[in-house]
């Protein structure tokens, strides 16, 4: 365990100026060596980290923005713009690291920062005010109030999100004050090597070995962070061991770029089952049936049903469905007719597109669906995960959807597979397996989500709390159909 860094200093409550000061402060223990270093580079103004899913990013920069605005000469009492995906991620997630970290230890005999000392008002844009003068204003990445500000310190979290104007605009704004040199703190999880963070900052230190001049970085394992547990970092291996370029980047914390066939773990051979080597389905307890619903119009609707061994944890594709040019009602009854050809003893979980106009026709025509989770890289990683390990197979009479498997490609220039491909069953393949959290669910996660002990529930993984303990945020599933 690495040496634990607590601060702790003088704090005057803001609403009592003259009640006698306390010791409180902020508890932190950094991960590792490359973390600790990171944080001494307080002489440079461009300060990246990027690592692996669930490393912990969030919690070390935080912790150095309230380090530089209650602790620093340069930097105490000056206003910090932090910005983040969302609101809703500033709210849920950024939110309660602050929080968390103002608590204290009475365990090392540091206070609580006094409630009283500083004062949140959580309505956008969600504002912390400090006793010593210090600011925090909360934005999202698509806020059009960045330039309204003139910030001494600038954090842009998870900046692979961020299109590289977002980046011109703080830089363009940040310490114009003229009071203190601008301090400009980025997060990220690895991209590919087209992204302004590569472009920008990391390319130069990869060919030369030097930063760019007035910044530093580090790239963040798993395993430089001494907070991640060992069968964390064993379930990250597992889960990303199938694709060498998402493990670079969830395992390794390295930018790399994606290529080739997208579902490349899958082989004709041995996934394509004949009928002779389909299973039955005899027995219906020991089955749960699913579906995706791809919604098109011009492109074709696209429909795959599933069924789940509740024994073996093994999925087969049983039918396919693709059609273009049709009313709702129309695809409506192809589909209820598929439906009613298997004998299924229930209705399956259907899961689609997020449309709700075109959702709610489809319910007015006896096809009730629940809503997908769209995420693209890490519902392509579980798939094929699957075809990985052998718990993902395909019916021969699945033709349209073999094809599509064998067809599908990377895109050269960004992180998503190419444009203008045919992968409709393949959208709807991957809302029928990804979005599922009632079957075994062991590996089938996004960076950083865990299966929830609550199926109506989706927990994610924030990170890991300064002294080690795992971190998370829980979603309600609100409209998951009840299955007679």
């Amino acid at each position: 365990m690495s040496v634990g860094v607590i601060y702790g200093w003088r704090v005057t409550p803001i609403r009592n100026p003259n009640q006698k000061p306390i010791t409180a402060g902020i508890v932190y223990q950094h991960g590792g060596p490359k973390i600790a270093e990171w944080h001494r580079r307080r002489d440079v103004t461009r300060r990246l980290l990027v690592g692996a899913y669930g490393v912990g990013k969030s919690y070390i920069v935080i912790f150095e923005l309230l380090h530089l605005l209650l602790h620093s000469k340069t930097y105490s009492g000056k206003l910090a713009l932090v910005v983040g995906r969302d609101h809703a991620q500033n709210l849920n997630v950024l939110l309660p690291i602050i929080k968390k970290m103002l608590r204290g230890d009475p365990k090392a005999k540091i206070a609580p920062y006094p409630r009283n000392a500083y004062e949140i008002r959580t309505s956008a844009p969600i504002t912390i005010e400090f006793a010593n003068g210090a600011k925090i204003i909360m934005l999202s990445q698509n806020s059009d109030a960045i330039d309204g500000y003139n910030p001494a310190i600038v954090l842009l979290d998870e900046a692979n999100k961020a299109p590289e104007s977002v980046y011109l605009s703080l830089e363009n704004r940040i310490g114009r004050d003229g009071e203190a040199r601008g301090m400009f703190i980025i997060a990220a999880n690895p991209s590919h090597r087209g992204h302004w963070l590569w472009e920008r900052f990391f390319k130069h230190q990869y060919e030369t070995g030097q930063w760019p001049e007035d910044s530093y970085g580090v790239t963040l394992a798993l395993s430089d962070s001494s907070h991640v547990p060992a069968h964390r970092i064993r379930s990250m291996e597992q889960t990303y061991g199938h694709s060498p370029v998402l493990y670079a980047r969830a395992v390794l914390g390295q930018f790399m770029d994606l290529s080739g066939q997208v579902y490349s773990s899958f082989d004709p051979d041995l996934h394509v089952l004949t009928p002779s080597t389909q299973p039955t389905f005899d027995d219906a307890s020991q089955w749960r049936w699913y579906a995706g619903l791809d919604f098109g119009w011009h492109d074709p609707t696209a429909f795959v049903l599933l069924a789940l061994n509740t024994q073996t944890d093994v999925w087969y594709v049983v039918r396919e469905y693709k059609h273009g040019g049709e009313l709702i009602k129309e695809h409506a009854r192809r589909i209820n007719a598929i439906i009613r050809e298997q004998s299924l003893s229930s209705r399956p979980i259907i899961f689609s597109e997020h449309e709700a106009q075109t959702r709610k026709e489809y319910g007015a025509v006896g096809i009730q669906t629940t809503l997908s989770n769209k995420d693209i890289l890490p519902g392509i990683n579980a798939v094929n995960t699957l075809f990985a390990e052998q718990r993902l197979f395909i019916f021969e009479n699945c033709v349209e959807l073999k094809r599509e498997i064998e067809g599908y490609q990377w895109s050269s220039t960004k992180d998503a597979p190419a444009r203008d491909q045919e992968d409709h069953l393949l959208d709807a393949l991957r809302y029928g397996i990804y979005s599922n959290t009632q079957a075994n669910v062991r590996r089938l996660y996004l960076p950083g989500e865990m299966a929830s002990e609550n199926p109506r529930e989706l927990k994610f993984l924030i990170g890991y709390s300064p002294l080690g303990v795992p971190e998370y945020r829980t979603v309600p599933i609100t409209e998951r159909p009840v299955i007679a």
